[in-house]
């Protein structure tokens, strides 16, 4: 601890105790003092975020300039200085320092927040609140946080708070793209306000646990037990459960709303109606959904928006497959290189020739000696077969539509995969209410779910500023 949080704390002891003396009101019982803890903790993580980049700013303006070449390093521009996290938003002007002599171009207060140009995001501000959010209290997140921060988390707090926040934030997506879908239907034969919605959809893995349930047994049993109370220690297997991220975007626009859930197909045009709702859609709207091969995404989306439905195969998943031809098939690739086929083949998708592909890689298949690679290269002939539709690379980027998956599967990198693909199993309930959170905050209905939380537990609620992104975050994990 810095000489100046001592003493801050010595500061705070003193008047907190003299306060007390004069409000023996707040002298409250464990349980609630110890949520009242946790808030207390948000606050200064939000303090201490603004005052450290505040800091840095002023370090990297006092920063060396002398450049190694010998020249001088002068103030180049004023960048954009952002730090995101569960601790709350901070925005400042930081610096960027260049040498005219040899291009030298230097951030010293990005860098000395260990803030990346690509990300802006620092672990430096995310390492409390994330040891909290991944880990569900778990004793090795206790251990961290006691061996990184000194801190001693309350474990019974935390994970009371990510299960009610958590079971909150499915209701209120569930209800929000209900209330989407009904004000819809209210604008059947109206003028639509956007010109088309964008639509991805994918499936990726998730951790869960068993719960817990252990064997009563004999209290003189020769059976492993808990070092402090003693009971049976039991082993709940991890399972695997299939997790469906789906996300809209009106044309035009930046952003992309998102849900996901764990559940079956059948739930997915429903979803996809309602996400697609938020984003302005209507009847008579055009949809693209943008998605690998899977026959299951396109079931959902005719189920959701047929007829006014334009499927587009990720351009990946296309290339991935005309390069299997080369792979599987390369004694009957023509004699032209394999890289050289591929890229004609994908010239021919672009300009919707896609009749031409199948009827190549149809012609090869008969010249491939091994029989499970003949069924390989075969079954190419099959996918872009029953994707014509989906694959007029041109067309498509001259109205405007993506191409690319790219959307839900950075929602699987940045939403998924720090919660399902982290720490312990999760109960099935818990996994789907801390996703649903997690797709809150991404969507950008942070404020209105807090005003929803409110409304739900107070039909009048007093006029309050919501709790902050990481007040909230933090509560929640």
């Amino acid at each position: 601890m810095t000489t100046s949080m001592r003493k801050a704390l010595e500061a705070f002891k003193s008047e907190y105790q003299r306060w007390l003396r004069e409000h023996p009101e707040d002298v409250l019982e464990v349980d609630a003092l110890d949520e009242l803890i946790h808030q207390v903790r948000v606050e200064l993580g939000a303090f201490t975020m603004e005052a450290t980049v505040q800091e840095a700013v002023h370090l990297g303006l006092a920063h060396e300039r002398v450049c190694p070449c010998g020249g001088t390093l002068e103030i180049h521009r004023r960048p954009k200085l952002q730090v995101h996290s569960m601790q709350g938003d901070y925005e400042a002007q930081g610096v960027a320092l260049r040498c005219p002599d040899c291009g030298l171009t230097k951030r010293p207060a990005h860098d000395l927040l260990g803030i990346e140009s690509y990300s802006r995001t620092t672990q430096r501000f995310d390492r409390l609140a994330a040891d909290f959010f991944l880990d569900k209290g778990a004793v090795s997140a206790v251990q961290r946080f006691q061996e990184h921060h000194g801190i001693e988390p309350g474990r019974t707090t935390v994970l009371r708070h990510v299960e009610a926040r958590g079971q909150q934030a499915r209701e209120f997506v569930d209800h929000k793209l209900a209330q989407a879908t009904a004000e819809a239907e209210t604008k059947r034969g109206q003028e639509p306000k956007v010109e088309a919605v964008f639509a991805q959809m994918d499936a990726s893995s998730g951790k869960t646990v068993a719960p817990l349930s252990r064997p009563d047994v004999p209290a003189d049993a020769d059976v492993e037990r808990t070092p402090v109370r003693g009971l049976p220690k039991v082993k709940r297997p991890i399972e695997g459960r299939q997790v469906k991220l789906l996300c809209t975007q009106p044309q035009g626009a930046a952003d992309w709303v998102y849900d996901a859930y764990i559940g079956e197909y059948d739930e997915a045009p429903a979803k996809l109606v309602g996400l697609a709702a938020a984003c302005g859609w209507q009847d008579g709207v055009h949809v693209v959904m943008t998605a690998d091969g899977d026959d299951k995404i396109r079931e959902c989306a005719e189920g959701a928006f047929q007829p006014n439905l334009q499927m587009v195969l990720d351009q990946q998943h296309a290339l991935s497959h005309l390069h299997d031809v080369v792979t599987y098939g390369k004694e009957a690739v023509p004699e032209a290189p394999g890289t050289d086929w591929v890229s004609a083949a994908l010239q021919q998708l672009c300009c919707g020739q896609v009749r031409n592909v199948v009827a190549e890689v149809q012609a090869m298949v008969p010249a491939v000696s091994d029989p499970k690679n003949r069924q390989k290269v075969e079954n190419v002939a099959t996918y872009f077969h029953n994707r014509a539709d989906s694959v007029h690379y041109d067309e498509l980027k001259a109205h405007g539509w993506p191409i690319a998956s790219g959307a839900v599967e950075g929602g699987h990198i940045h939403i998924m995969h720090p919660i399902t693909k982290r720490g312990s199993g999760w109960l099935v309930p818990n996994l789907n209410g801390v996703i649903a959170l997690a797709c809150v905050r991404h969507s950008g209905w942070w404020d209105e779910f807090w005003q929803w939380v409110r409304s739900e537990a107070e039909p009048c609620p007093a006029a309050s500023p919501a709790p902050s992104e990481a007040e909230a975050g933090t509560a929640a994990a």
